[in-house]
């Protein structure tokens, strides 16, 4: 039998900005530029905004093979909650 699981997400320790390269809506994949390179990506948390192309996106982390965004004006407003770190 065949059985997937659930993508976990993970947020970088870094942030970044990428650019919008096919549009970003609510609930959908769009692509961005990050690095050089074109990847897929998809709207992080609950924003209802629809991003256009040329627009600049802070990269949260990822999801499987899909980046996870939020439009430069809104990651401002939200704070990324940081990561605790264990050390021994």
């Amino acid at each position: 039998m065949y059985t997937t699981t659930s993508n976990p997400i993970v947020l970088f320790d870094q942030t970044d900005f990428g650019t919008v390269q096919e549009a970003l809506i609510a609930n959908q994949k769009g692509w961005i530029r990050y690095q050089g390179v074109l990847w897929s990506a998809k709207i992080f948390k609950n924003v209802t905004q629809t991003i256009a192309p040329g627009e600049q996106v802070k990269v949260l982390g990822r999801q499987g093979n899909s980046l996870l965004v939020m439009p430069e004006n809104e990651a401002e407003m939200h704070s990324q909650p940081q990561l605790a770190r264990r050390s021994k």
